[in-house]
């Protein structure tokens, strides 16, 4: 699993802007995506949806925005994609997630 610490470091400083900034590595985007790898255990884009399912997931507990509004928030369009990709690592939907970490409470 990718280090919590890392995550929240790369996450905070705008891994993906970096990752996208293609110039500036003159199309070797392969051998850093590698390097990221190598590096962090997990590929990039699996780093940036663990990263943005954590968040969502932090948003959902944490305050009282509507779920299509976070889902939004977090660079989603259409809000069924986010659902499956949540349910595929939390087990449940966005809104039982909500519901059941809110009873924890």
């Amino acid at each position: 699993m990718i280090n919590a610490l890392n995550r929240r470091s790369f996450y905070s400083y705008g891994i993906r802007a970096f990752f996208n900034a293609d110039t500036h590595w003159s199309g070797k985007t392969q051998n850093l995506s590698r390097s990221f790898k190598d590096i962090l255990g997990a590929a990039y884009s699996d780093f940036v949806l663990d990263a943005e399912l954590e968040r969502g997931a932090q948003m959902l507990v944490e305050g009282n925005e509507p779920i299509k509004n976070i889902i939004s928030f977090l660079g989603y369009e259409i809000p069924s994609y986010y659902s499956k990709i949540f349910k595929n690592k939390y087990g449940v939907t966005p809104s039982q997630y909500r519901k059941e970490q809110t009873k924890a409470i």
